[in-house]
């Protein structure tokens, strides 16, 4: 225990008024017996983890190890082996053995006498402890010896449970002694209360713990209380210890912040969160996540709140420390306080701006600028916290486009700043150095020039020439600016543009709005849980909490992530969910995961049915996507661990296990080039796909369909799809390029197909400002001498596609098509086949399943090779009839 519990401790005085500095209510035999008893559950709580690290080191598959796991839990419990009782003689034969190994083989001479000590323990108590001492001794130097199977920790095992069955003969000292001897404040020199408490702590079962508090006095019974729970967590709490220990310490953690004040709350506070941190788990992780949002709820009263927030505070970075994504969340919100003190605010800045290789961080680089010295902070906070909490999404952005400006200084300019990011909406390097070197009718002049050219980029008029020649050297800027790609950064969008070309006037031939279609998906359905289904919600934040890691950048961290790799290697593919999240810890800086991440920090019912879709795209289609690339560049980046891959693929006979576990699977797997990162990570990613993750798709795909649409009138939790003046443009500019990364969509850098004449894109816009769709559109001859439209990649934004209906969305695509083929004369209008392997028709799982159960029909396919990217055809169309017209009535 730290000075926070000695602290605790120190305020508890003797609770029996007769005690005097000669009274100690426990022998030396009682104390030794707590530590004996307490040291028993440590080293059992040891070397439960180091046998799930073993297992994890060497790889294959878990169940293989199932036996000798579980042996090793009965022994160490003290379970007696009946198949392992012996006559008088045996015992000596296995001492004699364990003497003449004892030196060269002190693993297994720790085996013997261990097994010899718990023949004889009924019957010779004082044979089976010399027999343990021995076997003690031998594993204190079989611990330096490496070890290459879990067999190796049946010794520790065997002494474990020896230990356990000698000290169950013997009685723990009444509750009512214990207490007062916590309480003493005179004790002997040698012995350490503190230390004597957190190894009771150890011994006390959860059924008797009501029992021994009751001999606390009444004003230190709720500190000694949480003192008992941050000991047991701290050292692997059991499972009804568990559930046990996080249920007290929500209450204590919920009253604290309701009822914030006393100084000494601050160390108390301190020490729950660290409990809920020491119990790990998804759910302490959303425990914390509940309890850092009630915590920055202000109060009415001031010197409350800011107490409130310092325990918030506290609160957030045990969040943080257990995980880095969901803590950066949790600091952000806090950062946008006004009430949170400059202190706290610096603190959490600076971490937030910490990024190993390998990870993001929140905050851009250029913050520490702001914050590295007294002075600097005196003067740059005011505006770092005004940015902060007006426009945290842009913060970084704002922050890096300050430091392309030499001697520029925000907190002398603060009002320019601000009033830039009003009028221009985001600020960049060349259109904000216009703007801040123009008098205020200059400043309102670009503003407003900037907002009538930003639509312009939607349409299809080409934007090459868009600019006045003194202007072209936003263009870039521009095109960054209307169509914001996910996952492609101002540099990409510079390189590309200098290989983008408009394509507008292979549009010329066709006729449709320049200012675009008016586009309503309006819907009065809603997707809710089918009466007598029930939804999982634990199940599904298991699923997200898979997602949550960050690219390891210790050496520990690479080292376990090492290790994964290799057991893959072996062709194992059975993964623990801890293990499994560190494999994709490779994808967790991707921006997609992070805003999935973001979106369903606070997983509500209400959300279930959008966060199914997502995950099924996360964990299908991105994955199979994105994995492999993330993977070869950390390969690239470890070489080591490449060449150790590398080597076991070499084998042909591994290589041979893995084509027959892949079977039909691996038929796109490069055999030929494992010895590179992107051999490795090609054929990763197809075994993680095609194995690990087929069952967690399973479960979504089965979740998913628990899902039945309902009017909206009908359901109570039910809402009508509210959107603000969309318009689908039909464009070939160079801007539309990037309206697929816009949409997040993998063949975003295909620009041999943004190039092809029979091919356009067909963009949903909001308020002529933001893409939040993209379709594919493809024209085909037919044969006869005519044409036909052809769509796919009906992809709507992941956030906005938790706003609208999916099949009100395809509805309205579809509307717009027609009205598109009807005013050029094309004769049918089709979509493609959904092509699993390439989600040919959508990204998004609820819009496939919409086309795929409306659409896709034997008796509308139509055979025809259309090629839809690059490096991809599909062979099958399926026609879209014109829908039924009602009569009219008379």
């Amino acid at each position: 225990m730290g000075n926070y519990e000695r602290q605790f401790i120190g305020r508890v005085p003797p609770p029996h008024a007769h005690e005097t500095s000669e009274y100690f209510p426990l022998s030396t035999e009682d104390i030794a017996l707590i530590q004996g008893l307490a040291d028993l559950r440590r080293r059992a709580h040891a070397l439960s983890q180091q046998s799930s690290r073993l297992v994890d080191r060497l790889g294959g598959d878990r169940q293989q190890y199932s036996a000798v796991l579980e042996q090793i839990g009965q022994l160490s419990d003290g379970q007696v082996n009946t198949a392992e009782r012996m006559l008088p003689e045996h015992i000596d034969t296995l001492e004699r053995k364990g003497d003449a190994v004892a030196e060269q083989l002190p693993n297994l001479a720790a085996n013997v006498y261990a097994m010899a000590a718990a023949a004889v323990l009924d019957t010779a108590p004082e044979r089976a402890r010399a027999l343990w001492e021995k076997a003690t001794a031998c594993q204190l130097r079989a611990d330096e010896l490496p070890r290459h199977s879990p067999a190796a920790l049946l010794p520790s095992a065997r002494i474990l449970g020896v230990q356990r069955r000698l000290l169950d003969q013997k009685l723990l000292p009444t509750p009512d002694r214990i207490a007062a001897a916590i309480g003493t404040s005179a004790v002997d020199a040698s012995v350490d209360r503190v230390q004597l408490f957190a190894d009771y702590a150890l011994v006390l079962p959860e059924d008797q713990r009501s029992n021994f508090l009751t001999h606390i006095p009444e004003a230190q019974r709720n500190e000694i209380g949480i003192l008992l729970d941050n000991a047991v967590a701290a050292s692997g709490a059991k499972h009804d210890q568990h559930v046990a220990v996080q249920g007290r310490t929500k209450s204590q953690l919920e009253t604290a912040l309701a009822e914030p004040g006393a100084a000494e709350d601050r160390v108390m506070v301190k020490l729950l969160t660290d409990t809920i941190t020491s119990l790990g788990g998804e759910d302490s992780k959303r425990l914390l996540q509940e309890l850092g949002r009630l915590g920055i709820k202000r109060v009415q009263d001031s010197e409350q709140h800011q107490d409130k927030m310092s325990y918030a505070a506290r609160i957030i970075r045990g969040l943080g420390e257990m995980d880095r994504a969901l803590g950066g969340m949790a600091a952000m919100k806090l950062l946008a306080k006004k009430e949170l003190p400059d202190k706290l605010f610096t603190y959490f800045v600076r971490r937030l701006t910490q990024a190993d290789e390998g990870t993001t961080a929140y905050l851009t680089a250029q913050t520490a600028d702001y914050i590295d010295s007294p002075e600097k902070r005196t003067k740059n906070l005011p505006f770092l916290r005004q940015l902060i909490a007006r426009y945290p999404n842009q913060f970084n952005t704002v922050l890096d486009t300050l430091a392309q400006i030499p001697q520029y200084d925000p907190s002398e300019h603060q009002a320019e700043v601000f009033q830039a990011i009003e009028d221009l909406d985001s600020i960049t390097p060349i259109i904000f150095e216009r703007y801040r070197k123009a008098d205020a009718a200059g400043k309102k002049a670009l503003a407003e020039r900037i907002r009538q050219l930003k639509p312009a980029f939607f349409r299809n008029t080409p934007i090459g020439d868009i600019l006045p020649f003194a202007d072209q050297d936003i263009l870039v800027e521009m095109v960054y600016l209307a169509y914001k790609p996910i996952d492609m950064s101002f540099e990409d969008i510079q390189r590309l543009m200098q290989s983008v070309e408009d394509h507008t006037d292979q549009l010329d031939q066709y006729t449709f709005p320049e200012n675009g279609y008016d586009f309503r998906p309006f819907s009065q359905k809603k997707f809710v849980v089918a009466d007598r289904k029930f939804v999982d919600g634990d199940r599904l934040r298991g699923h997200r909490a898979l997602l949550e890691k960050q690219l390891p950048t210790d050496d520990a961290g690479r080292a376990q992530l090492e290790e994964l790799l290799v057991r893959l290697a072996k062709a194992g593919t059975e993964f623990q969910p801890a293990e499994l999240a560190i494999m994709l810890s490779v994808m967790g800086g991707d921006e997609m995961v992070r805003r999935f991440q973001q979106r369903y920090a606070d997983l509500q019912p209400a959300q279930y049915y959008q966060y199914i879709a997502e995950s099924q795209e996360i964990f299908g289609v991105y994955f199979d996507d994105h994995y492999h690339e993330r993977l070869a560049n950390f390969l690239s980046a470890n070489p080591k661990i490449q060449a150790r891959i590398a080597k076991i693929l070499s084998a042909e006979d591994r290589k041979a296990t893995i084509k027959k576990k892949l079977g039909k699977d691996g038929k796109d797997v490069d055999w030929d080039n494992l010895a590179i990162p992107q051999g490795i990570a090609q054929l990763f990613g197809t075994l993680l796909g095609s194995k690990t993750l087929k069952g967690l798709r399973e479960q979504l795909r089965t979740e998913g369909n628990k899902f039945v649409q309902v009017d909206a009138t009908d359901s109570d939790d039910a809402t009508t799809v509210q959107t603000k003046n969309l318009k689908a443009y039909i464009s070939k500019n160079a801007g539309s390029f990037f309206a697929k990364a816009s949409a997040g969509i993998c063949t975003a850098e295909d620009i041999g197909l943004f190039e092809r004449e029979d091919h356009f894109h067909i963009n949903i816009v909001e308020n002529d400002e933001t893409v939040r769709g993209n379709i594919q559109a493809y024209i085909i001859d037919e044969g006869d001498g005519r044409q036909s439209l052809v769509l796919r990649g009906f992809n709507p934004n992941t956030d906005f596609l938790e706003r609208v209906d999916a099949g009100a969305f395809c509805e309205e695509v579809l509307r717009i098509a027609r009205k598109f083929q009807e005013d050029n004369g094309l004769a049918k209008l089709y979509i493609t086949e959904p092509l699993p392997a390439w989600h040919a028709l959508s990204n998004r799982e609820p819009v496939t399943r919409y086309l795929t159960g409306k659409y896709v029909k034997e008796k509308q396919s139509k055979p025809h090779q259309l090629q839809i990217a690059s490096s991809t055809s599909i062979s099958t169309l399926y026609h879209i009839p014109a829908p039924e017209t009602k009569p009219s009535k008379r």
